[in-house]
């Protein structure tokens, strides 16, 4: 006979062994956090013969919640953002035994007169002679659709919260994780009237136009743990927001890999 105690009850039970007594423990401590991981925004389409390039899609984007386990490692990967014309964004996600959140990098948009790249968001198609040229898919749940390209103008970049089109935003969704209100993962207006995508945001880059015919770069993305109460776990730039405890992991490069670890 074993006598284990689960809390302040006494228990008597011959079938628990060592490695359950451990699962007891493990359950005990699991600890709920918010996340969210967001990748690299896609680069921005060539300009050519007077032909504005498509803006770059959004970095895909999920938010949630989810059980940690104590004195697990769990890998974080940031995506960085497409660096122009033909160059989609880098996925971005946190792994771990009991977890596998992954999001794709955005599209790049469209060269004059071809169609923009599929990726969390898709880019938008390329300004045409004559037709249209479509936007690349997005993936569901993670963002939208670019807009298409037409003989006036190229296609905005798919955002997380609405699908690019022409003359628009693809609008990103609103998140105060780290305590400040502000939209992540926008797609690039048309015609270049985006510029850069934001870094830390997963932004897609705006199409190139005469002041920059290679198209504009897309922003890196970012990835961000939060959970109640004083410091539990380590990895990435710790922070507080009230009550809460933030790590925030972020990209300067193509991709960035770190390890987030809950101690229990």
């Amino acid at each position: 006979m074993q006598t284990v105690y689960i809390g302040k009850t006494l228990i008597n039970d011959s079938f628990l062994g060592t490695k359950r007594i451990a699962d007891i423990t493990t359950a005990k401590s699991a600890y709920t956090i918010e996340y969210l991981v967001v990748a690299g925004g896609g680069g921005g389409g060539n300009y050519s013969s007077g032909r504005n390039g498509g803006g770059g899609g959004a970095g895909g984007l999920l938010s949630g919640s989810l059980t940690i386990l104590p004195n697990v490692t769990y890998q974080v990967q940031v995506g960085g953002g497409g660096t122009g014309a033909n160059s989609n964004g880098s996925d971005s996600y946190f792994t771990g035994s009991n977890s596998y959140i992954y999001s794709n990098g955005g599209g790049y948009g469209g060269n004059q007169q071809t169609t923009g790249a599929s990726g969390g968001s898709g880019g938008g198609g390329g300004r045409t002679s004559s037709g249209t040229s479509n936007g690349g898919n997005g993936i569901a749940g993670q963002g939208n659709s670019g807009g298409s390209g037409n003989t006036t103008q190229a296609g905005g970049g798919g955002g997380a919260g609405g699908a690019g089109s022409n003359g628009t935003n693809g609008i990103g969704l609103q998140s105060a994780i780290n305590g400040t209100l502000q939209y992540y993962a926008n797609g690039a207006g048309v015609n270049g009237s985006a510029g850069n995508g934001t870094d830390g945001l997963g932004n897609g880059g705006g199409g190139g136009y005469p002041s920059n015919t290679s198209g504009y770069k897309g922003g890196n993305g970012i990835v961000i743990i939060r959970y109640y109460g004083a410091q539990k776990g380590t990895g990435g730039t710790i922070t507080t927001d009230g009550s809460y405890t933030i790590h925030t992991f972020t990209s300067s490069l193509s991709t960035t890999t770190a390890n987030f670890t809950y101690l229990g």
